[in-house]
């Protein structure tokens, strides 16, 4: 009478087939979403890190400077002074590169928490390419996919 309800094993592999099949296309799906989160995660950290280099300066009426460049895997918010001190250093993702375009090497953000001139710079993530654009003011930016 037991065996009457039990499963057969061509029930329980075809169940346990087509629950790997739905888990193979997940996994299939995900891997753009990661690399786009990447993406996300880096222009919010940079937003982030610009609009603290912005308050700090004004808050202890120092000149702060974003350095970046393509030859440094990293960008950093220094200081500036007799005495220059790192505050900020992120390393970037191994597939990305900050490129200047207008801008220098750098971006210097003065005691009111403006930037000193306007730019752009580019930024590439394997096959993808953003444009950062620096506006005078109040150091506001914009990204754009190109």
């Amino acid at each position: 009478m037991l065996l009457e309800r039990a499963f057969t094993l061509i029930e329980t592999l075809l169940v346990l087939s087509i629950f790997t099949v739905l888990l193979l296309l997940t996994a299939i799906h995900i891997q753009p979403i990661i690399e786009q989160k990447k993406v996300d995660h880096f222009f919010e950290q940079l937003e982030e890190d610009i609009l603290f280099a912005q308050q700090y300066a004004m808050v202890n009426s120092h000149s702060m400077i974003l350095y970046y460049g393509p030859a440094q895997r990293d960008y950093r918010i220094v200081k500036s002074g007799l005495k220059s001190e790192e505050v900020i250093k992120r390393e970037l993702h191994q597939n990305m590169e900050i490129i200047p375009l207008t801008l220098s090497n750098h971006i210097i953000f003065n005691s009111a928490g403006n930037i000193n001139s306007s730019g752009a710079l580019q930024v590439k993530y394997k096959k993808r390419t953003f444009k950062v654009t620096f506006y005078l003011g109040r150091g506001r930016f914009r990204v754009e996919e190109l």
